[in-house]
């Protein structure tokens, strides 16, 4: 119950906190059928999270997380709740590994009773759009429920964030096509380790083709510069939160896999790119200017947002205080583990509208009773969400205004500009 329930509550905060949220590939996740679910991991606990909630309504899921966030018995509690399991380091005392035993055979039960678990095989975290080398404990584990009876499936996902520790970006999670362990029966009978190395080696292909990959840091500028370009060419209708559609991902796996090939074949090409898009991010620097304004400058002001922007800021400022606040106390408490910010953020913020609410509603039942409470918790929630939607596009007004403006008075500069973008393109 408290899985569900509180999997609903993150899952509409995610909805709000995301801009938009895509999910591809739901059906290769066999029903009914023990699934060991393996993906990238960039953004420490808010990979699981992501999946778990996104999941619910399909399958529901258990997860392994670090063993260091179960430092009390409500923690304890709470955290076995919400189907995480916990898996120990060396750090955390000279019996990990026999713990890590015990928890290993609670993946088999669950694997044995039909469940779906998450797997990190890359056995930590770093925030980038690339693939390090997978452990072999994924492929362990499927086999070893699997000589228990179990038949299991390994499913590879992908976890693509446009800006890792930036709320309203946008998420895409792709799953891909699963294995079945059972056709490595007559390879694993004959070589074990052989068994291993080659579903390891489908699994590292199968979670690759669902990420937006930089396979060299070298190069992570210049993709980012270029899946902006993309992005913001990139058409589709912006009416919902939620999105199905797999041509945005693709399309940003297609940009993100030219650029690994240049680098492979034609390094000079690749030199060139690289210079000509930082010459012309540097022309919009200098311009203070965006790659989306220069496409969209010759839009209209929306006089709608106009006349309701001066409100909007104003409840912004009061509103959206606790957003900005928390993100500063989270930088202070994530210490040198950059991965965990948005994991203390997302988590202060989701503690302190529960409590604000639970508090609100006591506090306003009694003034005004429950059903007039409820509605104007509701109504705080909407003007949050509302008011912080008419800053990001007055925002974006005021910079296709500046570039309409220059547009007027040096179209000398406008083109030249133009000329830049096409160059990359």
């Amino acid at each position: 119950m408290i899985y569900n329930v509180l999997g609903r509550i993150v899952r509409s905060f995610f909805q709000l906190f995301y801009k938009r949220i895509y999910i591809t590939g739901l059906e290769n996740i066999p029903k009914g059928k023990p699934v060991l679910l393996a993906a990238n991991h960039s953004n420490a606990l808010i990979d699981p999270m992501v999946i778990a909630i996104f999941l619910m309504g399909y399958r529901s899921s258990y997860f392994l997380g670090r063993a260091s966030i179960f430092i009390n018995r409500f923690l304890t509690w709470l955290f076995t709740a919400v189907h995480i399991l916990p898996i120990y380091r060396p750090r955390d005392g000279e019996d990990y590994a026999e713990k890590n035993v015990k928890t290993f055979e609670r993946v088999d039960k669950l694997l044995l009773q039909n469940q779906v678990v998450q797997i990190f095989p890359e056995g930590n975290c770093f925030k980038e759009k690339r693939l390090r080398p997978l452990k072999k404990g994924t492929v362990r584990m499927a086999f070893s429920a699997w000589e228990k009876g179990a038949d299991v499936y390994i499913v590879s996902a992908g976890i693509n964030y446009t800006k890792h520790d930036e709320a309203r970006s946008n998420l895409m999670l792709s799953f891909g096509k699963s294995i079945c362990i059972e056709n490595y029966k007559s390879r694993f009978e004959k070589n074990p380790s052989e068994a291993y190395n080659l579903a390891n080696h489908e699994l590292m292909l199968g979670i690759e083709s669902e990420m937006v990959l930089i396979e060299n840091p070298d190069n992570e500028e210049v993709v980012e510069q270029m899946l902006e370009v993309g992005c913001n060419d990139f058409q589709e209708k912006q009416n919902f939160i939620m999105s199905s559609n797999p041509e945005r991902l693709n399309y940003e796996k297609e940009i993100a896999n030219k650029i690994n090939t240049l680098g492979k074949e034609n390094k000079p090409q690749l030199e060139k790119l690289k210079i000509d898009a930082n010459t012309y991010f540097m022309a919009l620097k200098n311009e203070k200017t965006s790659d989306k304004a220069l496409v969209n400058y010759e839009k209209s002001t929306n006089f709608i947002i106009l006349l309701l922007a001066p409100l909007a800021t104003v409840l912004g400022f009061v509103l959206h205080f606790p957003l900005r606040y928390l993100k500063s106390l989270a930088i202070k408490m994530m210490g040198k583990d950059t991965t965990m910010l948005m994991t203390i953020w997302t988590g202060l913020l989701m503690a302190f509208y529960l409590a604000f609410g639970l508090v609100w509603m006591i506090v306003g039942t009694f003034i005004m009773g429950f059903v007039k409470a409820f509605l104007v918790g509701i109504g705080i929630v909407f003007l949050t969400y509302i008011s912080g939607i008419i800053i990001e596009k007055r925002n974006q007004d005021k910079v296709n205004a500046r570039l309409k403006k220059l547009a007027i008075n040096s179209p000398e500069k406008i083109a030249a500009l133009k000329k830049m973008r096409l160059v990359l393109k």
